[in-house]
């Protein structure tokens, strides 16, 4: 009798499983669904797909980030509670454009701001750009024309050469944010002078935006700081805008310094002052230090990095160059990019130039906020210090690559 009883619960052990089994999957399949891209004002069409009925959950809107563009053709929002749907977008743009790139906004982990999608692709024959998502956010498409200006209606009329530094045509470096020389353009800075060059580090951004204002603030914790600030107690207040700018400047200044360049030879020349940043603002202040320096040599992030305010000033060299505006062109990869962009070469410090890039980089942790020391490199992106540190080299292409 125990044997007849035990055999009937395996039996029924049995077909339970089974049933689990054969149901789960069908359930699953059942719950999953699309739908079609609502009628918009962008005529952007595709599905959505996720779990129950998708349509209500989610909405196609105009992005509330006006303070944040820079330079978009087409700006908007795709706004859902649930972050597991998965877009399919069909984003028409306007016509003669040779290159469209979508970019969300993105504000934490590290650096806030605008990165490329990474699946899409554009067909320049329908003029789409055919692109997957997942969770929704605030996005914009950059395009490039078919057409580009002539660069002398771009560059400045009153901009005399330099007497200081004629003689000997510069090496000019456009940095995007303080940091990105230290991590993404130290050992090229410190050759470069090491080969008896003058070195001018020009910086078009304020640096607002980064994550590491809220965590200064107390809004968000650190991983590296291990914990959360709290700017009352630790006795140096809220800190705005200006004052965030400020510091990061400093941090740069100092960390420059520190590689070798001059006082004199920091430029901070901010285009983003009023919110904005366009291409062909990027490529009126290349051409004025194009005409005050003439011969130069010219620097900048690689127009392949996911950062829109990376991309947008190498894009601006290889176009210049294309036209033949200026001659000699080096782009660099950020850091943060190098798994994903690997054209080009790497360049490997002697161990003078790798002691200055240590340097340079230890300003970016310095912590005294009575004189507003906030270690904002290290909030901000200490992961990409520590990758840099344990491994000093820059990546560098041509224009052409």
């Amino acid at each position: 009798m125990r044997k007849l009883h035990l055999f009937l619960f395996i039996v029924i052990c049995c077909c339970l499983l089974s049933f689990s089994l054969f149901s789960a999957p069908s359930a699953s399949a059942i719950s999953k669904q699309s739908s079609p891209i609502p009628s918009n004002k962008w005529k952007i069409t595709g599905t959505v797909k996720g779990t129950g009925d998708v349509s209500k959950k989610f909405t196609i809107r105009p992005s509330n980030l006006q303070s944040l563009k820079m330079g978009e053709d087409l700006k908007f929002e795709i706004h859902s509670q649930d972050k597991s749907l998965v877009y399919t977008l069909n984003i028409p743009v306007k016509k003669d454009v040779k290159e469209a790139v979508l970019y969300r906004y993105e504000s934490s982990g590290e650096e806030a701001g605008y990165f490329r999608v990474e699946n899409q692709s554009y067909d320049a024959k329908k003029n789409k750009i055919l692109a997957e998502v997942n969770g929704g956010g605030n996005f914009i498409v950059v395009t490039q024309p078919k057409t580009l200006k002539d660069p002398d209606t771009l560059a400045p009329k009153t901009s005399l050469i330099s007497p200081k530094i004629a003689s000997t045509p510069p090496a000019i470096f456009f940095i995007p944010h303080q940091d990105d020389e230290t991590l993404s353009m130290g050992v090229a800075i410190t050759q470069h002078l090491d080969a008896g060059r003058e070195v001018i580090a020009v910086l078009y951004t304020d640096g607002a935006g980064s994550i590491a204002q809220k965590i200064l603030n107390g809004e968000a914790s650190s991983s590296w700081w291990g914990g959360t600030h709290n700017p009352v107690t630790e006795g140096y207040g809220h800190i705005d805008n200006q004052r965030f700018s400020d510091a990061r400047t400093h941090e740069l200044k100092s960390a420059l310094m520190q590689l070798g360049v001059k006082p004199e030879n920091i430029h901070i020349r901010n285009l983003t002052s009023d919110g904005t940043l366009t291409l062909d603002e990027m490529k009126s202040l290349v051409m004025e230090y194009a005409q005050k320096y003439p011969g130069a040599s010219f620097k900048a992030m690689s127009q392949h990095d996911s950062s829109l305010s990376h991309s947008i000033s190498g894009q601006a060299l290889v176009d210049l160059y294309n036209q033949k505006a200026i001659t000699d062109v080096r782009l660099y990869v950020s850091r943060n990019d190098w798994n994903r962009v690997t054209v080009g070469s790497t360049i490997t410090p002697n161990t003078s130039q790798a002691f200055r890039v240590k340097k340079a980089a230890f300003v970016y942790q310095a912590w005294n906020p009575m004189a507003d020391s906030f270690a904002i490199g290290y909030h901000s992106v200490s992961p990409q210090f520590n990758s840099m540190l344990a491994n000093i080299q820059n990546r560098q292409h041509l224009p052409t690559q």
